[in-house]
């Protein structure tokens, strides 16, 4: 006698391009988001509030409107695509937010201060009591603002979410991919690029990747960053990838050099190459991992998390 029960219908086969080409769309739509909002914020900035405020005052603003024209398509995408809040990315304000803020400052000003130690008990540097202003304090508070405007907007693009949706695939990619973005970012700055400058780049991207990695916060690395830079060129007075800053406490005079940096600043030299490899070695090896990595990502793509659920 014939079996006439139906066969249960075979699940088709897994497209094995699907994931990626939607990690690439959404990469490039955030980018499609992100530039002409990039644009239009800087037009603002520009001609808007250059209307009302000039000078210091300006320039420390102006950094925040863009990171949150970048943050608005941010949150755009994770709404679109992810279906998540903004914290997903790492910048939700939960009970560690403060401290891996804080955390990020001590770090900064640490790294900083010992790539000047370094240069002034090796007889590297000569440093001397900033030039005399009575906006001295006004002036490093405006620089501060600065500095903590550029490090989100950097760190948005950089480590946010498109690094994030690129790791939930294949983090060395992402590493490599938003590495150069982070590069480019810095191409057009003053004093020149040399390849030392670039390696320097590149390290510290892969420094603020493994903080991000480790505990799934951005207010890590944004905090390091903004102090690096604070640090460098309001307390000791030294380039900042290739800029100098209006306000400082000291003036630190540096001997050009292959260890140094020349135009470019302490960031183009060996010394911070070698402080930069050490440090991201250290949080290779000492970081505990506080949430699932990317490579823990669930067949939708979402992650189980004791807190805000993450996109990698």
């Amino acid at each position: 006698m014939t079996d006439t029960t139906p066969t249960p219908q075979q699940p088709r086969p897994p497209r094995p391009l699907r994931k990626p080409v939607k990690v690439v769309w959404k990469f490039l739509t955030f980018f499609g988001f992100v530039i002409p909002a990039m644009v239009a914020a800087s037009l603002a900035t520009s001609f808007g509030v250059g209307a009302i405020v000039s000078g210091q005052l300006m320039s420390a603003i102006g950094p925040w409107i863009i990171a949150a024209a970048v943050l608005l398509c941010t949150w755009a995408c994770l709404a679109l695509f992810e279906h998540k809040p903004l914290g997903a990315i790492g910048l939700g304000f939960d009970r560690r937010w403060l401290l891996h803020t804080a955390a990020g400052l001590a770090l900064g000003a640490a790294l900083v201060t010992i790539v000047w130690g370094i240069f002034v008990v090796l007889g590297l540097a000569e440093f001397s009591r900033g030039p005399a202003n009575p906006n001295l304090a006004s002036g490093i508070l405006l620089t501060a603002l600065m500095f903590g405007g550029v490090a989100l907007l950097e760190e948005l693009i950089s480590r946010g979410y498109p690094f994030q949706v690129i790791a939930q695939r294949n983090k060395p990619v992402a590493l490599i991919i938003c590495g150069l973005f982070f590069v480019a970012l810095h191409l057009p700055n003053d004093g020149g690029i040399d390849p030392v400058a670039i390696a320097n780049l590149f390290i510290v991207h892969v420094l603020f990747a493994v903080l991000y990695l480790r505990t799934r916060s951005l207010w890590l690395p944004v905090g390091v960053h903004a102090s690096w830079n604070f640090t460098l060129g309001s307390i000791f007075g030294m380039s900042v990838s290739g800029n100098d800053a209006s306000a400082t406490l000291l003036v630190t005079i540096t001997e050009p050099g292959l260890w140094t940096g020349h135009a470019f600043g302490p960031e183009g030299g060996l010394i911070v190459t070698i402080l930069l490899v050490a440090a991201t070695a250290c949080a290779c090896k000492f970081m505990k991992q506080q949430y699932p990595s990317p490579d823990l990502v669930s067949p939708d793509g979402d992650v189980a998390t004791p807190s805000t659920p993450r996109i990698g």
